[in-house]
C-alpha cells in the first residue's frame, strides 16, 4: 500500500523553509505576546497597586483589632 501525506514535503529544501518560516512566525508571535502583555500591564498597573495598598491597609486594620481583642482578653484573664 502507498499512502499519500500532503504534510510531508518532498524536497529537503522545502522542509527547511517550512521550519525557517515557522521559526520566524513563532519568533514574531512570542515578540507580539510580549509587547501587548507589556501594554496590559501598563493599563492595570496602577488599579493592582491601588489594589494591594488597600489589601494592605485592610490587613494592617485587621491585625490591630485582633491585638486589642487580644490584650484586653490577657488582662481580663489577669483579673480572674
Amino acid at each position: 500500500m502507498i499512502f499519500y501525506f500532503p504534510e510531508i514535503p518532498g524536497t529537503l529544501v522545502i522542509a527547511v523553509l517550512m521550519v525557517v518560516v515557522g521559526g520566524l512566525l513563532l519568533y514574531w508571535g512570542i515578540i507580539a505576546a510580549c509587547i501587548v502583555a507589556k501594554l496590559l500591564w501598563l493599563v492595570i498597573q496602577e488599579p493592582c497597586r491601588v489594589m494591594y495598598f488597600d489589601y494592605l491597609d485592610w490587613k494592617k486594620d485587621r491585625v490591630r483589632k485582633r491585638k486589642k481583642k487580644t490584650k484586653w482578653y490577657e488582662d481580663y484573664s489577669k483579673f480572674k
